[in-house]
């Protein structure tokens, strides 16, 4: 009876710390909507009154300041559905940060194209001066970035208490699996909870692993793996629903989708299991449209109030 009270406590200990690391996701999702929302408004609404308010020379176009933060409220889902599109929402916590601060910028620079067409098209301005889009692109890159790098700065700040940490499984020995290993080990963002030599008499093992862990991702550093022991391997990680990763130089890419990332200063390949067509694309979707709608809902009284 001991003994079984004991497992089953572990078993909670390791379900809490897979959910937490999932919540935590989850509430940086949320987090971004509203927070981009809000600096995109409060950039536009900033670059106005810099214009207008607190410089002398005359404006082409006398623009009241409520119709202005009308129309940029209404505006607002167009530059959030672009950040969506820009994959701004997906919040990974081992994502590459100068990747994300370049999509900001490049999200931000469309939806200041979007409103530049929107104001060349409509017969009523929504800038009273060219001034007013430089300021607001401006303000907005700005703001949005340094939001990011602070949540980006308090995330590595969860994971000193092992909030929101990835769990992984490093396959392989030689120089490339100790340098990865020893990479995975640096970043804040990785826990490796085991390593295996080999995937050849390892395979069982890597199986008794996932069932006592909750693992995300599993790395692959071993070169002289068989065709048939790859393919497996994928299996068992689709199985378990686990991202699958391995260094590129092993025995070329499978025909299948993949994107690649830098860990340390190794290469690495991640195999995504299911291509985004079919019931998966409108799955993918539905669910950034959820993580926008919800956004817009918490900031729906903000923009209500303002506009008060």
């Amino acid at each position: 009876m001991g003994c079984s009270g004991e497992g089953e406590k572990f078993s909670d200990l390791l379900y809490n710390e897979w959910d937490m690391r999932k919540r935590s996701e989850l509430v940086f999702n949320l987090l971004l909507v509203p927070l981009d929302a809000l600096l995109l408004l409060g950039s536009w609404v900033a670059a106005f009154l810099i214009r207008v308010q607190y410089t002398d020379l005359p404006t082409v176009y006398q623009i009241p300041g409520h119709v202005y933060l009308a129309a940029f409220i209404a505006l607002a889902p167009v530059s959030i559905a672009i950040f969506a599109l820009a994959g701004l929402y997906n919040f990974d916590s081992t994502r590459s940060r100068w990747r994300e601060y370049s999509r900001v910028l490049i999200a931000t620079s469309a939806s200041t194209m979007i409103l530049i067409i929107i104001d060349f098209f409509t017969t009523d301005p929504l800038f009273p001066s060219k001034a007013v889009v430089i300021y607001g692109y401006v303000l907005a890159s700005v703001s949005i970035v340094i939001a990011r790098f602070l949540l980006n700065g308090f995330q590595r700040w969860l994971f000193r208490y092992n909030i929101g940490r990835r769990q992984v499984v490093v396959v392989g020995k030689g120089a490339a699996a100790d340098e990865l290993t020893y990479a995975l080990q640096r970043h804040t963002g990785y826990h490796v909870v085991s390593t295996v030599d080999s995937v050849e008499p390892g395979l069982k093992r890597l199986q008794r692993i996932l069932k006592r862990h909750h693992v995300d991702e599993i790395f692959l550093a071993q070169a002289d793996v068989p065709s048939s022991r790859h393919i497996e391997l994928i299996q068992l990680t689709h199985a378990y629903h686990i991202t699958y990763k391995f260094v590129p130089t092993l025995a070329g890419l499978y025909q299948t989708r993949a994107q690649s990332e830098l860990v340390g200063d190794l290469p690495v390949i991640e195999i995504i299991h299911t291509p985004l067509d079919g019931w998966w694309r409108i799955y993918k979707s539905l669910s950034d449209y959820l993580f926008t709608a919800v956004g817009l809902v918490l900031v729906t009284p903000i923009f209500v109030v303002v506009a008060i």
